[in-house]
């Protein structure tokens, strides 16, 4: 099953995180979080959701996925929540 949402992958490398997001349309190439990439892509008119995995340190595994939306406020301004 192909997934429509894009989503952030966290991998690790010894004491090192990179988390990148992964496209739906673009398998392969991710957009590295906090970048001037990334920030472009959150500005974008059609970017209003992606999903999150929920890490649990202590199990050692995902325990599931949370979506982060843009949405519009009363004062005209988008906000993201989850």
């Amino acid at each position: 099953m192909r997934r429509k949402t894009a989503t952030v992958w966290v991998t690790s490398w010894g004491a090192e995180s990179v988390a990148e997001l992964v496209l739906p349309d673009q398998s392969g190439q991710g957009i590295r979080l906090s970048s001037a990439a990334w920030l472009a892509w959150l500005e974008l008119p059609s970017t209003v959701s992606f999903a999150y995995p929920v890490y649990d340190g202590q199990a050692g595994y995902i325990r599931g996925f949370m979506t982060v939306r843009k949405e519009r406020r009363v004062r005209g301004d988008h906000y993201w929540v989850a």
